[in-house]
């Protein structure tokens, strides 16, 4: 009777060891499943990870592009501001004055040279042409000699008419060059940005 509730007891143990050996591997089994999607999972996020970071780095990028760029537009916008300030004092200088000084005329050429680079063509030649017009409308001055009689060489009339015509021609040009200018000028509007 011993040996068989020994055997009873051994084979109960065998069969309690055979079911707790199959839940073992069974949770052994699960826990490779698990570990198997975790490590799934963890490659997927490392590539998301990655994608997150190169977005992040490219909005970072067009960030400091659109801040250059306005940095850019805001100087472009000051020299221009610049050379229109000049154009107009110098008008004002022309009109206040009615006859330029050579020094005066060379030195607006040079304030405003850039306005080739600055413009369209029709700003650069406007400033050509007021510079022309300052040379023409000097020598119209001096060719004004009120105590001279007419005669062949010269005609007082002809030469105050001329000498007139030019001042008539600096008065217009405050109105002719804010028009020109302010499309570049004109924030507003949104113009200034289409002409860069």
């Amino acid at each position: 009777m011993m040996g068989e509730l020994q055997f009873n007891l051994s084979s109960t143990n065998e069969s309690e060891y055979i079911e707790k050996d199959a839940a073992l591997k069974e949770n052994s089994k699960q826990s490779e499943d698990y570990m198997q999607r975790l490590e799934e999972i963890l490659k997927m996020m490392s590539g998301s990870i990655s994608i997150v970071i190169a977005v992040i780095v490219a909005w970072i990028a067009w960030k400091q592009w659109k801040s250059s760029h306005a940095h850019l537009l805001l100087e472009i916008y000051d020299k221009r501001l610049s050379i229109y300030k000049e154009v107009n004092a110098y008008l004002g200088v022309v009109v206040g004055t009615s006859s330029p000084e050579i020094a005066s005329i060379h030195e607006f050429k040079k304030v405003t040279a850039e306005a080739d680079f600055l413009f369209a063509n029709k700003i650069a030649s406007k400033i050509n042409e007021i510079v022309a017009k300052s040379f023409e409308m000097r020598n119209a001055k001096m060719k004004i000699q009120p105590n001279r009689p007419d005669s062949d060489h010269y005609n007082h009339q002809k030469a105050c008419e001329e000498f007139s015509a030019l001042e008539n021609y600096f008065l217009e040009q405050t109105k002719e060059v804010k028009s020109l200018f302010e499309p570049y000028l004109k924030i507003a509007t949104g113009e200034y940005f289409k002409r860069i």
